[in-house]
């Protein structure tokens, strides 16, 4: 791996006069694909959310209870926006780091297509018949065989753009790209063969389920999500990361505590001490990775006066990046983990994560390269500008109100006086805002979508 090489390319992000390239129109199909996803889950959680505060709303229909929506959309937001927003990030990224394209778009069209209805029909069978209770293996067998069938075939394709590049070395966005590439598929076959399709004995599930369910972030959507970071501020800017140097460091320090972070969540479950303990360690290790990042982003971003909209939502992404993995660490401290590890502080963890960092850093690809479709469109520039900022309000709100919710359901839960239903009850006005939070959310998410499609439609009816 070369430490000499800065994440800038020239001419990157541009589509040259008389470009043949697939990846153009084909990022945009992933890339709505992914924002209908998210509008998806989103309005499935909130439906959830209601019910939260409101038990009776749509109580009458089996298959729109709160069991049954939370998986529905946990799977929409991370199997469908993530991950789709994911591989389309990755194809796109190794083609212009490596200055290579693809020959045809034909079978990740077809991979596209399968995956989406795979993802569709999958939740409509968790809507129908219900979850397994497994955090993000939900989805019956058929659906994840097929998903996982779509991405090897366009794996096929990221591996190729990687092998065949034409740019000398392997730039630090490279890094975090192939090891998600190949960490996704290990992370879905180990979780559906352990835990679904062969089940391991009852003790030894509730490890792996925390090691897989942490790792669908912090194995795959999180690199993907560094590394868009990494790549559109030296692109804007054009400058290289301030502690390049360090760049090495912080992957493989990411990587190695990232893969056993997610046992924090064990810490004082029925697990070997030595799994907690990891845990613990590991996610508070988390702050160097998390240290490195945040230098060599805010050391490029630091006096510049090009305050885009992708420069934008590298900055709000790298800050909720810091806040997910502090959030985290001080959760996995054992005394804290004893009061507030089943409260809504956990929730806080992951809508930080997911909402947070992956949709503000995706989401900030994206709209670095819409442009190149919209021939300055200024309704295109003011939904992206309003996606960045009510996802900042949306996530940001949800995120303090059940960290202060939980506090007050961890305190009380604890207090032996104190019965369990007055715990749900002095926690519910927090989460009543965490809902107007959610809704704020969702009103950015409309605003990508429409972005996106209007893109979409423009370059199908004159393409450039």
């Amino acid at each position: 791996m070369s430490l000499g090489s800065s994440d800038t390319v020239e001419n990157s992000g541009r589509w040259p006069e008389g470009w043949t390239d697939p990846l153009p129109r084909l990022l945009l199909w992933f890339s709505a694909s992914a924002a209908t996803w998210l509008v998806v889950g989103l309005a499935l959680l909130i439906v959830a959310g209601v019910q939260v505060v409101n038990p009776a709303f749509l109580g009458g229909i089996s298959f729109l209870t709160y069991g049954r929506l939370v998986p529905a959309g946990i799977n929409a937001l991370v199997y469908g926006w993530g991950s789709l927003a994911a591989v389309a990030t990755i194809l796109y990224l190794l083609s212009r780091l490596g200055g290579v394209t693809m020959p045809s778009g034909r079978l990740a069209y077809c991979a596209l297509g399968a995956w989406n209805l795979a993802l569709l029909l999958g939740l409509c069978a968790i809507l129908a018949i219900g979850g397994n209770g497994l955090l993000l293996l939900e989805l019956p067998p058929f659906a994840n065989v097929t998903i996982l069938l779509a991405y090897v075939a366009m794996a096929i394709w990221g591996y190729a753009l990687f092998r065949g590049r034409r740019i000398p070395g392997v730039f630090a966005s490279s890094w975090y790209l192939v090891a998600a590439l190949l960490c996704f598929p290990w992370l879905v076959v180990t979780g559906n063969v352990l835990l679904v399709w062969l089940p391991i004995p009852g003790p030894a599930q509730a490890p792996v389920a925390a090691w897989f369910a942490g790792g669908m972030l912090n194995l795959w959507l999180a690199p993907v999500s560094l590394a868009a970071i990494f790549y559109i501020v030296p692109q804007v800017l054009g400058r290289r990361l301030a502690a390049y140097n360090l760049s090495q460091l912080g992957f493989w320090s990411f990587m190695l505590f990232a893969a056993w972070c997610g046992m924090g969540r064990m810490v004082g479950g029925p697990v070997p001490a030595w799994m907690a303990s990891m845990g613990f360690v590991t996610s508070f290790l988390m702050m160097i990775p998390v240290l490195i990042a945040g230098v060599n982003v805010f050391g490029v971003l630091k006096g510049t006066s090009e305050w885009t909209l992708p420069l934008r939502h590298a900055a709000a992404g790298i800050g909720a990046f810091a806040g997910t993995y502090l959030l985290a660490a001080i959760l996995a401290f054992p005394p804290v983990a004893g009061i507030f590890n089943f409260t809504d502080i956990a929730v806080a963890v992951g809508l930080l994560g997911l909402g947070g960092f992956v949709t503000l850093s995706l989401g900030g690809l994206i709209q670095f390269v819409l442009p190149q479709f919209e021939r300055r469109d200024s309704l295109a520039e003011k939904l992206g500008s309003w996606h960045l900022w009510l996802t900042i309000i949306g996530v940001g709100g949800a995120v303090v109100c059940l960290v202060l919710g939980g506090i007050l359901q961890g305190f009380a839960q604890s207090d032996p006086g104190i019965v369990f239903s007055h715990s749900v009850d002095y926690v519910m006005p927090f989460r009543f805002l965490a809902l107007l939070g959610l809704l704020i959310f969702l009103a950015g998410a409309i605003c990508l979508f429409l972005r996106v499609h209007r893109a979409l439609v423009r370059h199908l009816i004159t393409p450039p």
